[in-house]
């Protein structure tokens, strides 16, 4: 059979090929670019962009409120409270509302950067795979026509002509699905950048997922337990309730507020939650590397599946050209080897996502230095 797929990797050239004459836009674009786009368009990005700017600024009006207010004792206990809150309390706490919606801002940044990966990379191979799938119908059409004559010679029986003509028209419809699928994963990688469904997209970037999947994983599990983001967060509910209690106690005159709540077992109950995250951070820290870990094998479970499938298709290339077998053969060793690579592109992508998530929640807790 003969090998064109070291041509269809060239994705301008491939991808103007299946562009549908329907289509309103036709897009050739990076992966780069592809993120870009998704970013400057995502709605969630814009929502917390403007909560920001409103947090920021709710922030800057309680700190001036703070800096210009005179608290006198004189004056009621209710008022008296209130304004040791404004004073002490409340920019703390405007200002812990900016930091967690920076922080989330910065998560879905990442969510969105996988998003498209996965969706760019799933639409190139889509399109090889339509490639290889179009030539292999060539490729039995002809032998379809070759053994045709062969029959007519009376050198071939008719049930090799069925096979071959059933043969055709299972690819055929396979390839019918794979065109649908296709338009699927434009429409997909269109929706995950935010423009519209009807695009099309060149790609003119191969992807290469290949990931470091070697980390000093005790040292991260230390690390986690002093900077992993679940601790940070505990710790700082529990310093607002620290900082609630000493405000609350210090303009407070006579007896506490009617309604306050027990203090002493609300800050013992954070202090617990510190605790009990410290565990969960570092069984988070091994369990998702042994997820990479067990994703990896699997990928290499996978790439050993396609060399053996490989093989017996050069085997049944070669009893084919020695008349010990027929094509059927050779296509089904070829579906094989196809199917094969396939499971590879899933396996790879899984890969990615874990290697990219996991190396996204390490990166403020020394990744690098913790990386072998």
């Amino acid at each position: 059979m003969k090998r064109i797929l070291s041509l269809l990797l060239v994705g301008v050239v491939l991808l103007s090929a299946v562009v549908p004459a329907f289509a309103e836009e036709v897009m050739g674009i990076t992966l780069e670019k592809a993120i870009e786009l998704a970013k400057e368009n995502s709605i969630t990005l814009k929502n917390y962009d403007a909560n920001i700017l409103i947090a920021e600024r709710n922030l800057s009006s309680a700190e001036n409120k703070a800096d210009d207010l005179e608290i006198k004792s004189i004056i009621s206990d209710s008022q008296y409270l209130a304004d040791g809150k404004a004073k002490e309390l409340v920019p703390a706490q405007k200002e812990r509302i900016v930091e967690d919606l920076k922080t989330a801002k910065e998560d879905e940044i990442k969510s969105i950067e996988i998003a498209v990966t996965s969706a760019y990379y799933s639409l190139y191979n889509e399109i090889l795979s339509l490639g290889t799938a179009k030539d292999s119908i060539a490729v039995q059409k002809e032998e379809l026509a070759s053994k045709q004559k062969e029959f007519e010679l009376g050198l071939v029986t008719q049930n090799t002509i069925s096979d071959l003509e059933n043969s055709i028209a299972q690819a055929e419809l396979n390839l019918q699905k794979s065109e649908w699928s296709i338009q699927m994963a434009h429409m997909d990688l269109a929706k995950t950048l935010g423009v519209d469904l009807n695009t099309r997209f060149l790609l003119v970037q191969k992807l290469d997922l290949s990931v470091d999947t070697e980390y000093d994983v005790e040292t991260l599990a230390l690390q986690a337990q002093t900077q992993g983001s679940s601790i940070e967060k505990a710790e700082k509910d529990l310093e607002m309730k620290i900082l609630e209690e000493k405000v609350v106690n210090r303009y407070t005159r006579y007896k506490m507020p009617e309604g306050s709540e027990d203090y002493d077992k609300s800050i013992a109950d954070l202090e617990k939650a510190v605790e009990d995250a410290k565990v969960t951070e570092e069984v988070k820290i091994r369990t998702d590397y042994n997820n990479i870990l067990n994703a990896q094998l699997d990928l290499e479970i996978a790439k050993l599946k396609l060399e053996i499938a490989e093989r017996t298709l050069n085997t049944q290339e070669v009893k084919n050209n020695l008349g010990m077998v027929i094509y059927l053969d050779v296509v089904k060793a070829e579906n094989d080897v196809e199917a094969a690579k396939l499971d590879i592109q899933v396996k790879e992508l899984s890969l990615y996502k874990l290697v990219e998530n996991y190396n996204y929640y390490i990166k403020d807790f020394g990744v690098e230095e913790a990386a072998e």
